[in-house]
């Protein structure tokens, strides 16, 4: 901390700590683990006190951070730590539940819990400019949002004795490891959510990209894997396909290993007020995994512009699964870019200016 920070006389009964007090804790959810546990781990290497928030056996921390929770009752906790002991509250945002297509009285409350906690906390947190835009004009915050991206997840592999622990995991993975040695061409790979029951996209935008590689796959072949979280959804999705298709469960034990198992990522993206908010991971996951990507272009993917071909499922699409040279060139352009501006330790650095100044007001 900056001499000034430290000292700064501490406030009777409250823990000089900055606590995340995420929505969930599972590690398969990526909020928790980009803007959360990940986070907590880097600044405690620091020597920042940075902790995991729970009521009742944590003390009132300086900072709290409500990490995607802004539920009437934990804004009403929040709120009591803050009239009693001086907590300042920040609200991180990672997806934009303003927006729900379905008119439905659950998202309506969900909206009213968002738009509350927005007005009452300290200080408001997002995880990309579109995002920050829409919490601006739809909620109007009468100060500054602070934007942070997630930091890039590089290839994760687990120690062998690790991999016991999870013997069907492992033998799924060696299947889809034989599966792709008797596919020849191109290796495609979709990864991710399989979608939310407010807003259009996921696993289900793959059918939009149904023609493009069907046609592609009439002179060069191909194949696809979905890695995902809803098998009867991609069992509806691939039937008929003439393209070869897999279907492997995310698991955060594997999912780094098989993606590594590709060529090419593929992001179709239906472009919605949810969609558009998203952040640039999955394209810098994919990057730093060895795959190229090709993707639909939302706001937070313009960056990669350079390396990675956007809006182009044709030409630019075509060479990149037949020209290996071109596609790898591709490759190492956007690691260098994630390099310089998305690794773990840059964001986290963002992180401490945002809170180290709001522990200081």
């Amino acid at each position: 901390m900056s001499a000034q920070d430290t000292a700064q006389a501490p406030v009777p009964g409250v823990s000089r700590s900055w606590a995340w007090w995420p929505h969930t804790t599972r590690p398969g959810n990526a909020g928790f683990r980009l803007r959360c546990a990940q986070i907590i781990d880097q600044l405690q290497q620091r020597g920042a006190p940075a902790v995991l928030y729970r009521p009742g056996t944590t003390p009132p921390p300086e900072v709290l951070v409500l990490s995607k929770r802004y539920d009437t009752a934990s804004l009403a906790h929040a709120l009591a730590l803050r009239d009693t002991h001086g907590t300042r509250l920040v609200l991180d945002l990672c997806d934009n539940h303003l927006h729900a297509e379905p008119d439905a009285p659950r998202w309506r409350a969900r909206r009213e819990q968002l738009l509350a906690a927005l007005a009452a906390v300290d200080q408001v947190i997002v995880s990309s400019e579109a995002l920050a835009e829409v919490v601006q004009t739809e909620a109007r915050v009468g100060r500054q949002i602070a934007v942070i991206g997630d930091a890039a997840e590089p290839p994760r592999t687990p120690a062998p004795l690790a991999r016991w622990r999870h013997p069907l995991d492992e033998w799924q993975l060696l299947r889809l490891q034989h599966w792709l040695a008797g596919q020849p061409g191109g290796k495609l790979v979709w990864f991710g959510q399989h979608g939310v029951g407010y807003a259009s996209g996921g696993m289900s935008d793959l059918a939009k990209l149904r023609p493009v590689l069907e046609r592609l796959h009439a002179t060069l072949p191909l194949s696809l894997t979905v890695i995902s979280n809803h098998r009867p959804k991609f069992d509806a999705l691939a039937q008929g396909w003439h393209v070869p298709v897999h279907y492997l469960p995310w698991q955060p034990h594997t999912v780094s290993r098989a993606l590594s198992m590709h060529d090419v990522a593929v992001i179709p993206i239906t472009p919605n007020p949810f969609t558009l908010c998203k952040t640039n991971n999955r394209v810098a996951t994919a990057l730093l995994h060895g795959l190229a990507v090709a993707a639909d272009g939302i706001p937070s993917y313009r960056e990669f512009a350079g390396c990675c071909c956007l809006d182009d499922w044709g030409t630019g699409f075509e060479r990149l699964l037949r020209e290996p040279a071109w596609r790898q060139s591709q490759v190492a352009s956007g690691v260098a870019l994630i390099q310089s501006r998305w690794r773990l330790p840059q964001v986290a650095d963002q992180w401490w200016r945002v809170l180290s100044q709001l522990a200081l007001r």
